[in-house]
């Protein structure tokens, strides 16, 4: 999701600097290739073309939806592929990343009963968002490095040895993830240190999101019931009920419903 956030940006800045260098477009809207004997338009660095799509989702989502995104290297063809709707999943990545932040440091927090401010005055001022997954443990890309190091240079000569690494790394994992989801809750807000206030506003954020995803449960396991397709296999609704039940009985909307109030419970317990 960080990565996606990145490339929507950077494509949305490439697209927005090569309307204004007025670069030919085919019909569709997409940019032409440089014709033989022409320079081809010099991009800025990526940094500088994230800042200016990230600038434009945010400021003027219109102009967005005007322009040709394309998505560089999605296809193994030279056609142009267009990103439709830029907003729309800049946002949406954004909430799973906001929704998985303050879940994770929410966890950890109740689990072990420690204070936001407590926890929040302790996180390092650089976390990286890298993980490697080693065989199904998640692991700080970091942290993985520094095994290579140490098998390189002798410090670690056993699988013995190895596998101790990854007993201590199971044991920080709770931590690194909590870690890990201030970073991300970093990126998403453009703050380095998120104060309890903040955190507070990010905790009624996440409880909108948990909202909305429960609303959604409920919406897709309700079509069994409304659509007209779906419905031609029952003769009328007291059969179709007879097999289904009912749509307030589904075991995943009841699901839904607990792991709402759970996460309610959760919040609560953990505002600053």
């Amino acid at each position: 999701m960080v990565n996606a956030l990145s490339l929507l940006e950077r494509w949305t800045g490439k697209a927005a600097f090569l309307a204004e260098a007025g670069v030919p477009v085919d019909p569709t809207g997409a940019p032409l290739p440089p014709a033989p004997g022409t320079v081809p338009v010099k991009l800025p660095p990526a940094d500088v073309l994230e800042a200016r799509g990230r600038a434009l989702i945010t400021g003027n989502p219109v102009a967005v939806n005007a322009l040709f995104v394309s998505g560089d290297g999605m296809e193994r063809s030279t056609r142009p592929v267009r990103i439709l709707k830029v907003v729309r999943a800049w946002n949406a990545y954004r909430q799973m990343l906001l929704f998985y932040g303050v879940k994770a440091i929410a966890s950890y927090l109740s689990a072990y009963g420690i204070h936001y401010g407590y926890f929040a005055a302790q996180v390092p001022a650089k976390v990286s968002l890298g993980w490697v997954n080693m065989g199904g443990q998640l692991v700080p890309e970091s942290k993985v490095d520094g095994l290579r190091a140490s098998i390189r240079t002798g410090l670690i000569g056993s699988w013995a040895g190895i596998h101790e690494q990854y007993e201590i790394w199971w044991q920080a994992y709770p931590r690194d993830r909590a870690e890990n989801a201030y970073a991300a809750l970093r990126l998403v807000t453009g703050l380095e240190t998120i104060s309890p206030e903040k955190w507070n506003g990010l905790l009624d954020e996440a409880l909108k999101i948990r909202a909305y995803i429960e609303e959604q449960v409920y919406i897709t396991k309700k079509k069994d019931y409304t659509n007209a397709f779906r419905g031609i296999t029952y003769r009328n609704d007291a059969e179709r009920d007879a097999v289904l039940g009912k749509v307030e009985d589904n075991a995943f909307i009841k699901t839904a419903a607990r792991e709402s109030a759970a996460f309610r419970e959760m919040v609560a317990a953990v505002r600053a």
